[in-house]
Parts: C-alpha cells; structure tokens; sequence
C-alpha cells in the first residue's frame, strides 16, 4: 500500500468516526400514525417534543381520516429541530343526527304527558282531599316540576352526546410559539386540516407555520402565537376557510428533520 492510499483510507476513517459520533450523540425521536375510521369515533394522541409538545383529538360519529408525523432531534448543546405535518378530515353523518333528534324529541313528549299525568293527579287528589291547604298544593306542584326538570335536563344532557358531531383538533406547542386548530362539523358537513411546523430553536433561530383549513358547516376555532411576531386567534359559526403561511427567520434559511444542523 502506497503512503497517499494510506492516508486516504486514514481520513476517511477519521470522518466516518467524527460524522458517527456527532449523529449517535444527537437524540431523535420519530412518531407517524395514520387512520381511517367510520361509526362511532375517539382517538386522540399526545407527544412530547425536545422543545415543544403536540396532540391532536378526533372524537364523534361520521368519518375521519388523516396522517400525522413528527420528527424532532435534540443535540448535545441544547440546540433542537422539530417537523410536524398533519393531514385530517372529517366528515358527519346526517341521518344519524337526524334519527338521534327524533328519539330524544319522542322521550322528551314522553316524559311531558307523565309530567301532566303527575300533575292530573295531583289536582285529582286535593279535590278529594277538602283538608289540603293551598301551601300544602303548592309544595307538591313544585316537588313535581322539580322531578321532571331535573330528568328532562339528563336526558337533553345525555342525548347532546349522543349527536356528537366530528370533532378534529391539532395542537403544537413549542418554546416561544404555539398554534391549536380545531373544527367541530355540523350534521351533513365536512372539513379538513393541513398544517406543518419547522422549528429550530437555537443561536440562528428559524420557525415556519403553514396552516390550510376548510369547514363546511359548524364551529372553527384557531390560535396562533409567536412570541414577539404575533398573536391571533379566530372563531367562525358557519362556513371558514383559511390559508395562513407565518415565517421568522434570524441567520438561518431552513429547517426541519432532513436538516438537522446550521
């Protein structure tokens, strides 16, 4: 073996060692799920980031469907990077809003006519009772709409969960900002949300907000904090549709897990 070749191979394994240090040295951690789901849903998922923490919840009866994946990298300084992309939809199921608001109008008609046959009764009673004072009547009458207040309250209580509509939330927060959409679909409608964060947070700090959401019908709620650069929050009953891009840069042009160092 000639002395160049020698020391070739000697620099290649000395930068083989060095770049296999600086990557063992670095902790990572990576998270993906993905879902489709129709009926009766509930998922929800939390995470912790190095720097920030996540969710997102899809609760409700319809469909829903959607991808989530979440790098982040800590190194040995301090410094950090996060990339978060999520893709969700929903989508609710009319008839069975509908078929749950006839039931709970057929036992709320139900429960009327045994409070008026409480009530009937009632009156039946002190006409064949000569003695009973009208205070005596009157704390009876109350006794029954008490009764019969409380019970229709459980049961307008029981059935709101029942008509469930889809419900999809995602949240993501870091250090120094924090973004959470969250859409709440009416019977009948759908909705979507496509979001990614880009965060590295060290000396050249660099954060990138990207934010595409659509509701058909129902509650849209949205907060966006960057601290020193914004503050924005949102709530729309009905139709929304939203693009949003927020970028803060300081001596640094990208980010994100596939570029993990300055």
């Amino acid at each position: 073996m000639n002395r160049k070749l020698a020391i070739s191979i000697t620099l290649i394994a000395i930068l083989i060692i060095t770049f296999t240090i600086q990557v063992t040295a670095a902790e990572y951690k990576h998270t993906r799920t993905g879902f489709r789901y129709i009926g009766d849903i509930f998922h929800e998922k939390e995470m912790s980031y190095y720097g920030g923490s996540g969710s997102f919840y899809v609760h409700g009866f319809g469909e829903a469907s959607g991808t989530h994946d979440a790098h982040t990298v800590l190194f040995p300084d301090g410094d950090s990077t996060i990339n978060v992309r999520v893709n969700m939809r929903g989508k609710t199921d009319a008839d069975y809003a509908r078929t749950i608001a006839q039931r709970e109008a057929e036992v709320l008609a139900h429960v009327k006519a045994r409070r008026e046959e409480a009530i009937a009764r009632l009156n039946e009673l002190k006409k064949a009772t000569p003695g009973m004072t009208g205070e005596e009547y009157a704390a009876e009458m109350r006794a029954i709409n008490a009764y019969f207040d409380e019970l229709v309250a459980e049961i307008i209580e029981s059935y709101q969960e029942a008509k469930k509509n889809i419900r999809i939330l995602n949240e993501t927060i870091l250090n120094d900002a924090s973004v959470r959409i969250g859409l709440d679909m009416d019977p009948g409608e759908s909705g979507f949300i496509n979001h990614s964060v880009a965060s590295y947070q060290g000396s050249d700090r660099y954060l990138r907000i990207d934010s595409f959401f659509e509701n058909t019908g129902g509650a849209t709620k949205r907060s966006l904090r960057i601290d020193g650069f914004i503050r924005e929050s949102m709530h729309v009953e009905g139709y929304a549709k939203v693009w949003e891009s927020s970028t803060l840069q300081d001596g640094r042009e990208t980010t994100g897990w596939w570029d993990m160092r300055p």
